[in-house]
Order: structure tokens, then sequence, then C-alpha cells
């Protein structure tokens, strides 16, 4: 990952060429965050914006009442003045790429998309274009400012997806609605999503690199997991919570992920 672990900003003001642009880019790069990994961010800049796009793992964004899972092939904005966190929610380590962008008009801008403000799945994340845009803040000239802002619309129209990536979008925000019902299987998601298994299957692995029913699985353990750590609760409340009648079968899956008894896993965590 090219831009890993490293922050470029240019500021407007900053003794370059004044330009009259509806937003300036800021900044461009990459993360990586190690399992059980948690941290505070915050805005440096007045009326900026951060879009990050999922690489790989699985992470959270957490917000005053609400939080945003961000899992490859997903985007998930940060507003301006939104405080929030974010941490690692997987089993491997979670990586993405972001970009910045602000100004009075950047907002407005952003809105125009009509993108859901929560995060949502776009597809794979677009690793030139973040790597040309960061060849243009490293080079800050009037032309290269210009470029740059083109750079940035470039990857927001491309956080509109494709039409085959909305069914994908659908199914994996069924996934998370539905994940607690064990009923819930890739079949019946499919029938609700008036696609064929066969189909989803193809596109989901061709878009997302794994099938539905392991996104299904996945979803189901990162929240067990999570259940474990941050609650009390009985195993059979959490395992019913998250989907899985079986206890044995819960106890099993969390050996099988973790080397640990669900057990264990609370009891390190507390530790």
């Amino acid at each position: 990952m090219t831009l890993k672990h490293k922050r470029i900003v240019c500021l407007p003001g900053d003794g370059l060429p004044e330009i009259p642009l509806p937003f300036h880019a800021l900044g461009v790069g990459a993360g990586t965050q190690q399992v059980g990994s948690f941290h505070h961010l915050s805005h440096a800049l007045p009326d900026s914006i951060q879009i990050f796009w999922g690489v790989s793992g699985c992470g959270e964004f957490i917000y005053p009442g609400k939080s945003h899972i961000l899992q490859p092939g997903w985007v998930a904005t940060c507003f301006p003045a939104v405080p929030r966190s974010i941490r690692n929610t997987g089993t491997e380590p979670w990586s993405y790429y972001w970009f910045l962008f602000g100004g009075a008009g950047a907002l407005d801008f952003l809105r125009s998309f009509g993108f859901p403000e929560d995060s949502h799945y776009v597809g794979p994340c677009p690793v030139n274009d973040f790597q040309e845009l960061e060849f243009l803040l490293k080079r800050p000239t009037g032309y290269t400012r210009r470029r740059a802002v083109a750079a940035v619309a470039a990857l927001l129209a491309q956080m509109g997806g494709e039409p085959e990536r909305s069914v994908l979008s659908d199914f994996m925000e069924l996934v998370h609605r539905k994940y607690g019902d064990p009923a819930t299987s890739v079949s019946t998601l499919a029938e609700e999503l008036n696609i064929h298994r066969t189909t989803l299957n193809r596109l989901f692995q061709k878009e997302v690199g794994i099938s539905p029913g392991k996104y299904l699985a996945n979803t189901r353990l990162q929240q067990a997991l999570w259940m474990l750590q941050e609650t009390n609760l009985p195993l059979k409340t959490i395992a019913a919570e998250c989907g899985i009648e079986s206890l044995s079968h819960f106890c099993r899956t969390i050996r099988r992920h973790t080397g640990q008894s669900p057990s264990a896993c609370r009891s390190s965590n507390i530790e």
C-alpha cells in the first residue's frame, strides 16, 4: 500500500497562488489499524470533509448516538465538527485509504451527488486515483491545485458505484439489518432482492472477493466478538442476538477464529 501511514496536507493560502475554486483538496493518505485498536479522530481544519475507502478488514466509525461499519469496498464520510472515533472490529488488520477536502463550497458539492450519509458499498478502492491525488498534492502549483479538485471530483463520482453494485450494496445493508435472525441466509436475502443466488454469488465474489455466505458469517462473528468484549450478556443471549441458534456452534466458531473459548476471549479483554 503506497500511502501507508502517510499524511499530506496542502492548505489554501500557504503562499501559493490564490485560485477561486469551489473547494480545495487538502490531504490524502492510507492507514492500517491493528486488531483491537481504538482511536479518536478530529478535524484539524475547519469546513473539511474526510472520506474513508475500505481496502481490507473491518472497522467501525463511532459518532454520538450512532456508528457506521467500513469494510472492503465501502466508503464512510466524516463531516465537519462531528466528533468520532474509529476501531478495528475484525480479526485481521483493517486498512483503508482516505482523502480530505474543504472550503466554503465543499459540503454543498458533496451533497449535490446525493450519496447516503451512512457508510455504503461502492466497489473496490480505486488506488490509482488516490496515488494521482498524492502526486498532485506533493507539487502544489496553480495548475496542480485545479487538477487536485478534479481528482477529488473523480473520486466522489466513483462513490456512486455501478448499477450491478447497487444490488451488492442492498445485500450488505440487508445483512446488517437481519443477521440477528437465524432464518436469515443468502437464499432468503437473494429472494428478497429478486436475484438468483448463483448470480449474487458471482457478482459478490467478483467485486468483494469473498462469497455472500462468508460475508454474512463474518458479520455475525464481528458482532459476537464485540458483544463478548463490550457486554456482560450470557453467551446464549449473544449467540441468539447474532443469529446463531446453537450455543455449541457459537463456541466452535469463536474458538476457530480466535483460538480461545468465548469465556477466555471475554476474560482476556477484561485483563
